[in-house]
Formats: structure tokens, sequence, C-alpha cells
């Protein structure tokens, strides 16, 4: 890392170099940042201050519990509907919601632990579930949480229904028995939810309200349904939460999604959701992400804003900005493809960010370890990870400056 230096030939003794030449060099372990663990109970992401349980057993492998500082922030309400939002996951309302501790019956339920840190950790979820009514509906999908040391969570959620006849039912058919009457249409939903008696204070920015210093105050009553707020800033006094959801434009034949925020009485709930006729048109591919912060909501906001707006870098002679489907620069860009790649062996990074970032590399041959320089960077500025011989992911702890460049070549 920034505090490995490289000896020329001339400075080592010829015994300490005999030596060297006798002894194997171990492998590199950095110190994990951000780290990944299976427990009795499900999966752990652990960061600093910052932890994301996800659900094991035979519940949908969703998050159950986000923990700031020891204290589970997430929405827990044993006396939640059926079809009402609890957790994390989808709803599709007026049936059971989809999340760890819903009753939609899994038909499908697998976590893959994609990348295991030490500066990333990405795992995938593939679900699916079986409606009570209709012959063939089997909706299913894919949620797949990214988390960086820095606590950004990003999120990409992905539904389909694979049913050939596109068979159009009533919702009423499929309804819980305590779900509202919907005029016969659906609601799909993708939603974080955020435990009352957590936070003390809600506020939001619109698209027409971007100043992150001067957001809207919102009402946090029970019963309140606030709309049209994709970015929102749960605030605990000694940490906040910032959600940020991205609105796609429409999909199929159905509206455009919106942002909803449900003040329930245990918890609050930041959903993007829309109408889908009988048909159930179900296509649904949306993204977003949460911040866990410390320095209040103003920060929290700046950082949920350069998400959705990310600053453009040079990697080598590729302009890139990082892929909103997982946060990471050369990331996924929507067709399964990942890196970039590292003509000649090295490559240099321009341009200027306002926050951490990581990148994706691909290099021409196998390498041992890849090794960043900056001007005036000490102590562990960065952090590289192996994906095989060839693809590395490096973390960079300190935001980029215009007029700065980060030089990586093998070690």
């Amino acid at each position: 890392m920034g505090a490995v230096r490289r000896a020329t030939a001339a400075a080592v003794p010829a015994a300490a170099a005999f030596a060297a030449a006798c002894l194997s060099v171990p492998a590199y372990q950095p110190a994990p940042l951000v780290s990944y663990r299976d427990d009795a109970t499900g999966s752990t992401i652990s960061g600093s201050g910052f932890e994301l349980h996800l659900a094991g057993g035979s519940d949908f492998h969703f998050p159950d519990a986000l923990s700031i500082d020891h204290t589970d922030v997430m929405g827990h309400d044993p006396a939640a509907a059926c079809w009402g939002q609890d957790g994390t996951g989808f709803a599709v309302v007026p049936t059971p919601r989809i999340s760890a501790d819903g009753t939609a019956p899994p038909v499908t339920n697998q976590l893959t632990a994609v990348l295991r840190g030490p500066a990333v950790v990405q795992v995938a979820l593939e679900w699916t579930t079986r409606f009570s009514c209709g012959r063939n509906r089997a909706p299913g999908g894919s949620s797949t949480f990214t988390v960086f040391p820095d606590g950004r969570i990003v999120r990409h959620d992905r539904l389909d229904d694979p049913d050939p006849d596109k068979e159009q039912i009533a919702a009423a058919a499929c309804a819980c028995p305590d779900a509202p009457p919907l005029k016969d249409a659906f609601i799909v939903s993708s939603y974080w939810t955020f435990a009352r008696d957590r936070f003390t204070r809600l506020s939001g920015l619109t698209a027409g309200n971007r100043d992150p210093t001067n957001p809207d105050m919102l009402d946090s009553s029970p019963g309140k349904i606030t709309a049209n707020y994709p970015t929102m800033c749960f605030d605990g006094g000694g940490y906040q939460v910032a959600s940020a959801w991205i609105v796609p434009p429409g999909q199929g034949s159905s509206a455009a999604p919106g942002p909803v925020t449900f003040g329930y009485a245990a918890l609050f709930s930041h959903d993007l959701q829309k109408p889908s006729a009988p048909m159930l048109d179900f296509r649904w591919d949306i993204h977003g992400a949460l911040f866990v912060e410390h320095a209040g909501c103003a920060t929290a906001f700046r950082r949920a804003l350069d998400y959705a707006q990310p600053a453009q870098l040079t990697i080598g002679s590729v302009a890139a900005a990082a892929s909103p489907l997982d946060g990471i620069y050369g990331g996924d860009a929507g067709d399964g493809r990942t890196g970039i790649d590292v003509a000649g062996g090295r490559t240099t990074i321009t341009g200027a960010t306002r926050q951490p970032f990581a990148v994706w590399l691909r290099f021409p041959q196998a390498i041992g370890l890849p090794h960043a320089t900056r001007a005036g960077a000490t102590g562990a500025w960065y952090v590289p990870q192996r994906i095989d011989d060839q693809i590395w992911i490096v973390w960079f702890r300190d935001p980029l400056a215009d007029g700065e460049t980060i030089v990586i070549e093998p070690d």
C-alpha cells in the first residue's frame, strides 16, 4: 500500500539478497476495510461503524438489519400488514411482500457473495416466488448490494414476469386478506425501511431543490405519505442515513416509477414504486443507494447527489463515470461487462472527485499486485482487491483533486 517502498538492487547487501532469494514472499493480505462473513442467522457485511445483515435459513435473503454504532436502525413492525413494507425488499401490492419476514413463498432463494473485500463487498440475491392466483404467475428477480468502506451501499433491483402468456389476472384474486382496495391494479415497489424511534427528523431533496444545506423538512407523523422525494435523509442526531433512488424512464407500457415515503407507527419506508395493469407488466430495473453518515444530513445529501451524478475520471485513455448499478468506475455497465483495460500494464487516473472511490481494472497479463503512487500520499491511502491474477479493484481512501494524478502499475 502507500507505505510500501521498493529498494534498488544496489541498496541491498549481498547476504541479504541471498537470504531474500531463499525465502518465499507471503501473499499480500491487507487489513480489510469491509468484510463478509456467514453466521448462524445469515450473512453479515461489516465496515467501520456499520453492519448490514442479510437473513438466512428459508427466509428470503434480503437485508433484515442495518446497524450503525451497534444500533439496528432498520424498520421492524410486528404489526406490519401482509402486503406492507417491513425490513427491506419488494412489495407487489396487494400480494404478500417479498422480504426476510414476509409470507410470500420462496421458490428460488440464492445468495452469492460475488466480492468479499477487503475493499468492496458485493452480494447478489436471485429469487422467485409464486402467486396464489393465475396459472403461471411466478415472478422473480435479483437484488445486488455493493458495500464500500465509507458506508455507501449501492442497490440494483431487477424483476421479471416469466409468464409467456401474460395471463391477465385480477389484483383482488392475489391479495392479502388485509389488503386495501386498489381498483384491480398492482403496485410494484422496491423499498428500505427505517425504525421510527431511531430517527428524530426527516428531510428531502426534489428535482427542483438540490441544495444539501437547505432541504425540505418533512412531516414525520404516522400516516403521513410524502411523494416526489427521490433523496431523503433520516437524522438520528449522532448518525444519519441518506436514501437515494434513481428514477429511470418508464418501462414497458406502465407508468414511470416514482419515489414515495410512508410514515407508519413503528417505521418509515422510502420506496420507488410504479402501478402495473392487471396484465402485470413486471419489468423493473432500478437502482439506488444508502449512505451511512455521522457528519450531518448536508454531508449525507452531498454524497447522495454525487452518486446520482458521479464525477467523470479519465482512466488511461478512457473517460468513465462510476456505474450507478454498483458504484465502481469500470463497474457493471448493465450488460454484464466489468473492468477498464490497462494498456501496456500501466495506467493513470486524472480528474476530480468529492468522495472516496473504487476502480475496476483489467491488466493485459497476470500481475502480483497493483502499486499506486500519488504525490504526497502517505499511509494506507489505497487498498487493492484481487478478482483474479489479471483483474483487480483498487479502493482510494481520499478524493482526487484537479491537477492530481494517480499512477497504477504492477509491483
